[in-house]
Order: structure tokens, then sequence, then C-alpha cells
């Protein structure tokens, strides 16, 4: 599971409730980093089974990024 979270302590507290569950959680900074990880799954990196991103980081939105290169890479779907 990709978590991308620019906020510290909310990185630690979801990571935690999230590994409580068995989740197996790595962290992005900044959404221009969630995306080159999942950019990096397409060249033989193990895929994310979810990503969960925050609305409101500085660098780069989840909003920002529906439909953008991570879903062009092929990394992620809608769940719409």
């Amino acid at each position: 599971m990709l978590l991308a979270e620019d906020g510290r302590d909310n990185q630690m507290l979801i990571s935690r409730v999230l590994s409580r569950t068995g989740a197996e959680v790595v962290l992005a900074e900044n959404g221009d980093v969630a995306v080159a990880m999942l950019a990096e799954t397409r060249t033989g990196a193990t895929p994310f089974d979810l990503v969960l991103m925050d609305m409101q980081m500085p660098v780069r939105t989840a909003t920002a990024r529906h439909g953008g290169s991570a879903k062009r890479a092929g990394a992620c779907r809608s769940l719409r």
C-alpha cells in the first residue's frame, strides 16, 4: 500500500493504523514522489494494491493526479 502524505504526524498515525491490519505501508512525502513510485511499477517494481493520497499537499494533490500520469502509466485504475 502506498501512502502519499506530507504531514509527519499523519504519516505515523495512518501507517500505524494500517500496519495493525497487516498492511505493508510504503510512504511518499508528496504527490510527485508517489507518481514516480507508481511509474516504477511499470519497470518491474512490485505494484501497489492501494494508493492513499492526501487531498491537499503542497507539491501535487490527489485531485490533480486523478486521471494524470499515474493512470496513463497503467499503475492505477479509477474505482468509479
